[in-house]
C-alpha cells in the first residue's frame, strides 16, 4: 500500500472517531440522513470511494454501544449474526474486498437505528425536524427524476458531467457505458442520482410512504402533499416493478390503516378507489403516452407512439408493451435463478463466497445467451451465495421478525403508533418484495438503509415508551390498591 493511502485511511478513521466529540448527536444524525440522499462521494481509498453519507452514519458509532439492550432486540440481533457470518465467509471468498464492503455497508442501518431510537425517546421533535429536511431533499430527487424523464438529453449530459461524480459512485460511472451498463441509459427510464431505475423507484416509493406516515401521525399537511409528489415521481422512473408496487402497496396500506382505525365503510372505499384510479390513469397517460409523443416530435427515441394508423390505440399498446417487457424481464431472471439452484446443489452449506457468483455465472451465461455480468437478482439467493445457508436463513428470519414486529405493534391501542407501524412495515415490505427480483441486499442500497434504520428506531421507541407508561400506570394502581387495603 502506498504511504499516502495509508495516511488517508488513518485520517478517515480518526475523523469518524472524533466526530463524536466535536459534533452534537442531533447534527450527526441529521447529516447522516440528509447525506444519505445525495451521498457526496470523496477521494478513493483502496479503490473504494467512501461517501459523506457513509462516513457520517459511521460517526454515530457510540450510539450503538450506549444502549446495549437494543442490540439484543431480535431484528438487530439477527443482523449482527449476519455480519458475523459474512465475516467468517471471507475465509473461503475470492473477492475479500467485496466482502469487507458488504459488511461495512450494513453497519449504517444498525448505527442509525440505535441513534434514532435514543433520540426519539429523549426529543422526538428533533427527530421530526431531521425528517422534514429529509423529505425536502427527497423532493429534490423526485423533481430531477421527472425533469430527466421529460428531457433525457439532460440526464445524458449529467451522467457525463464532473458533478455527477459527487452524487454517483465514480467507479460505477466509469464503467456505466462499458462493462456495467444499466437501465438508466434507456430513454424511457429516469433515476436522477441512481443508475438503476428500479432502485430509484424503490427509494422514491418508500419516501412517499414515510412522508404520508409522518404527515398523518402528527397532522402535518405539507408532508401529505409531498407524499403525493413523491408518489407521482415513481411513475416517471419507468420501473415496471416500482409502478406495480407503488400502486398496490398504496392501496393495501390505506385499507389496513382505515380498517385498523375502524374508519372503513363501503361508500368511502369506493370513492377513494375511484379517485385513486383516476389519478393513476392520468399519470400513466402522461408518462407512457404524452411524454413519448413529445419525444417523437423532437426526434427522441420513442417506443409508445403508434405510427401505423392500422395499429391499436396508443393506450392499448402501452398496456401490451408493459406486459411484454415484464415477461421478458421475468424470463431473464428465471434463467439467473436456475443457475443459483444448480450452484446450490454444488455447495449448499458454504455457498460460493464473495466473488464466487461472478466467476461461476460467466460460463453459464454463455450457454443460455444472457449477459454474463448479471448478479443473482434475489436477496436470499445472494445471501446464500455470499456466505452460505446460515446467512440465507438469517435473512429470512430477519424479514419475518420485521413483519412480526409490525403485527404485534398494531395490537397496541395508539393512533400515532399504528400510523408509524403501518408506514414502517410497508416501507420494509417494499424493500423485501422488490429485493426478491433485484440485487440490493437485505436492506436496499446506501441511500435506503439509513432512513429504514431511522423509521424502525422511531417506531420501536414509540412502542417501548407506551409499554413503559402502561407499566407505570399499572404499578401506580397496584400501589393505590395496596394502600387502600
Amino acid at each position: 500500500m502506498e504511504p499516502y493511502k495509508f495516511l488517508v485511511i488513518i485520517a478517515v478513521l480518526i475523523s469518524v472517531g472524533v466526530f463524536y466529540f466535536i459534533i452534537p448527536r442531533v447534527w450527526r444524525l441529521g447529516l447522516a440522513i440528509w447525506s444519505s440522499v445525495f451521498q457526496i462521494y470523496t477521494i478513493p481509498i483502496l479503490g473504494i470511494y467512501p461517501s459523506v453519507g457513509l462516513l457520517s452514519s459511521l460517526a454515530l458509532w457510540p450510539e450503538a454501544i450506549k444502549n446495549k439492550r437494543i442490540l439484543k432486540w431480535e431484528p438487530i440481533a439477527l443482523l449482527i449474526g449476519l455480519l458475523v457470518i459474512h465475516g467468517m465467509s471471507l475465509l473461503w471468498s475470492d473477492d475479500i474486498r467485496l466482502g469487507f464492503r458488504t459488511i461495512i455497508y450494513l453497519l449504517p442501518f444498525i448505527i442509525v437505528f440505535c441513534a434514532s431510537y435514543n433520540l426519539a425517546l429523549e426529543n422526538l421533535y428533533k427527530l421530526r425536524e431531521i425528517l422534514s429536511i429529509f423529505v425536502i431533499s427527497a423532493l429534490t430527487v423526485a423533481s430531477i427524476v421527472i425533469i430527466f424523464r421529460v428531457a433525457p438529453s439532460l440526464e445524458e449530459m449529467f451522467l457525463h458531467s464532473t458533478i455527477a461524480k459527487l452524487f454517483i459512485n465514480p467507479n460505477t460511472l466509469e464503467n456505466l457505458y462499458t462493462t456495467e451498463r444499466n437501465n438508466i441509459l434507456d430513454p424511457v427510464k429516469s433515476g436522477a442520482f441512481f443508475v438503476n431505475a428500479n432502485i430509484a423507484a424503490c427509494y422514491l416509493g418508500i419516501c412517499s410512504f414515510i412522508s404520508w406516515g409522518i404527515g398523518e401521525a402528527y397532522q402535518l399537511k405539507w408532508y401529505k402533499v409531498a407524499s403525493v409528489l413523491l408518489w407521482i415521481s415513481v411513475w416517471f422512473t419507468g420501473s415496471k416493478a416500482g409502478i406495480i408496487l407503488i400502486y398496490t402497496l398504496s392501496i393495501a396500506g390505506y385499507l389496513l390503516y382505515k380498517y385498523h382505525n375502524k374508519k372503513l365503510n363501503l361508500y368511502q372505499l369506493l370513492k377513494s378507489l375511484a379517485i385513486y384510479n383516476t389519478i393513476s390513469l392520468c399519470v400513466a397517460i402522461v408518462v407512457f403516452w404524452f411524454i413519448p409523443f413529445m419525444h417523437s416530435v423532437s426526434n427522441v427515441d420513442n417506443k409508445y407512439v403508434v405510427e401505423d394508423k392500422k395499429e391499436t390505440s396508443a393506450i392499448s399498446r402501452i398496456a401490451v408493451d408493459f406486459v411484454e417487457q415484464s415477461s421478458s424481464t421475468t424470463n431473464i431472471r428465471v434463467e439467473i435463478w436456475k443457475y443459483g439452484l444448480q450452484s446450490f446443489k454444488d455447495s449448499p452449506i458454504l455457498g460460493q463466497g464473495f466473488g464466487g457468483w461472478q466467476q461461476g455465472f460467466a460460463d453459464y451465461a454463455q450457454t443460455v445467451e444472457i449477459n454474463n455480468k448479471f448478479p443473482p437478482h434475489n436477496t436470499i439467493i445472494y445471501l446464500w451465495s455470499q456466505s452460505g445457508i446460515i446467512a440465507a436463513f438469517l435473512g429470512i428470519f430477519f424479514i419475518v421478525s420485521i413483519i412480526r414486529f409490525g403485527w404485534n405493534a398494531l395490537k397496541v391501542s395508539d393512533t400515532e403508533l399504528s400510523v408509524l407501524t403501518i408506514t414502517t412495515t410497508f416501507v420494509f415490505l417494499w424493500v423485501f418484495i422488490h429485493g426478491m427480483a433485484e440485487n440490493w441486499g437485505i436492506l436496499g442500497d446506501v441511500h435506503i438503509q439509513p432512513i429504514l434504520g431511522l423509521m424502525l428506531g422511531m417506531t420501536y421507541a414509540k412502542l417501548c415508551s407506551l409499554k413503559k407508561d402502561k407499566g407505570e400506570v399499572n404499578e401506580t394502581r397496584n400501589n393505590i390498591s395496596s394502600s387502600a387495603l
